[in-house]
């Protein structure tokens, strides 16, 4: 195995392995069972892994300069507010459970430590650190919780509930399979085209190593969720029950350790995107608008994880086709773009957000494509000529 497999495919990982990942799938498993998480695992290795093929063969960046730093400020935008989301959740059971001293000096302590390796150059290692205590508190603390309220009580609790957690609801479950397909697929197309770094992980098993090591994550924390329906936890917000059964159940090592998990996260993904994102991070004025749209999102009222990640999605998804298309023209760029964006917004006000967002890529898929075959018939013309 060459390093420089692993190091992209650890690298790729990190994109993956984030906090919002210990507050969405607990949530999805809340909300739609079992199916729900099985669905969301296998949407979202398909995503990474059809990146993982398709980037170093057919993806290239839109031709206008505006656009991808629009797609830059939309990726920052997303994960601010993702991580805002997260600190206050954090922060408001801290101050309930009367933990706030202990966060912040777990907070001084871990960007202490990331910082000062971050300037002397490990940033290997802290990728491979931050992944690896993502991956080892994703399994250690969901068998603490299990350990402390016993099997046999989460079983006989879930008897009862297998019914409804093992089929689907509605059609716009099946849809979210589809939808975390292309979201998933969106994440790291979004963050690196504002980046001067290409990943390609070549080889092989190498290509699917990403999902591989992925995928036992989603379906480990999920069943935080079915400790919460055993014992009768019921959450104000369906994206709040991983921190209710973990604040509740896990201990104080397992709670310790899920809080200093997310600290070392965010703080990795901040220096991250202040290193590699310098078009936006070295800005000012960029960043305080970013910074300020990313808190109004983060704080309204009654949104949840996976609200949020679908509504970035509308944009996100409608952008993809014009990394496939090659270079249209600026102009025909941003009428893809807002063809897509237009429609979606109409369905959502219409039907539901995940038919909105298939239907939006589609249309600017097809916007796309009509443009393209136009200006192949106009070089073919030209050389007729």
């Amino acid at each position: 195995m060459r390093n420089g497999k692993v190091t992209q495919a650890v690298y790729l990982l990190s994109l993956m392995i984030t906090p919002v990942i210990f507050l969405l799938t607990p949530q999805i498993a809340y909300d739609y069972g079992m199916v729900g998480v099985l669905q969301f695992t296998l949407a979202s290795m398909i995503g990474i892994s059809l990146f993982i093929l398709l980037r170093s063969k057919f993806i290239v960046r839109p031709t206008s300069k505006i656009l991808l730093l629009c797609i830059e400020l939309l990726f920052i935008t997303e994960a601010l507010s993702f991580m805002i989301l997260v600190t206050k959740n954090l922060w408001t059971r801290a101050l309930i459970s009367g933990d706030w001293g202990v966060i912040i000096l777990l907070f001084t302590i871990v960007f202490m430590i990331i910082y000062f390796l971050w300037r002397k150059g490990y940033t290997k290692s802290i990728t491979v650190s931050v992944v690896g205590l993502g991956m080892i508190a994703s399994f250690l603390i969901p068998s603490l919780v299990y350990l402390n309220i016993s099997i046999p009580t989460v079983y006989s609790g879930l008897h009862f509930l297998a019914p409804s957690s093992i089929k689907l609801h509605g059609t716009h479950e099946t849809l979210l399979f589809f939808v975390f397909i292309l979201v998933t697929f969106s994440i790291p197309l979004l963050y690196l085209s504002g980046t001067v770094r290409d990943l390609l992980v070549e080889g092989g098993p190498y290509r699917i190593l990403p999902a591989l090591l992925w995928s036992p994550l989603p379906i480990s924390l999920g069943s935080l969720a079915f400790v919460a329906q055993a014992q009768a936890i019921w959450p104000k917000q369906s994206d709040q029950v991983g921190f209710l059964v973990i604040e509740q159940y896990a201990g104080q090592f397992g709670k310790y350790l899920f809080i200093i998990t997310l600290l070392a996260m965010m703080i990795y993904l901040l220096l991250r995107m202040h290193e590699e994102l310098r078009r936006v991070t070295e800005k000012a004025s960029l960043w305080c608008v970013v910074s300020g749209t990313a808190f109004l999102l983060a704080h309204w009222p009654g949104l949840t994880i996976l609200e949020l990640i679908l509504g970035f999605g509308m944009v996100q998804v409608a952008i993809l086709p014009l990394f496939f298309l090659g270079h249209i023209g600026e102009g025909k760029e941003w009428f893809t773009l807002t063809a897509g964006v237009t429609v979606a917004i109409l369905i959502l006000c219409l039907k539901s957000i995940e038919l909105a967002i298939l239907t939006g890529a589609f249309v600017s898929t097809v916007v796309g494509i009509c443009f393209t075959l136009s200006r192949k018939e106009r070089g073919n013309g030209a050389m007729e000529h």
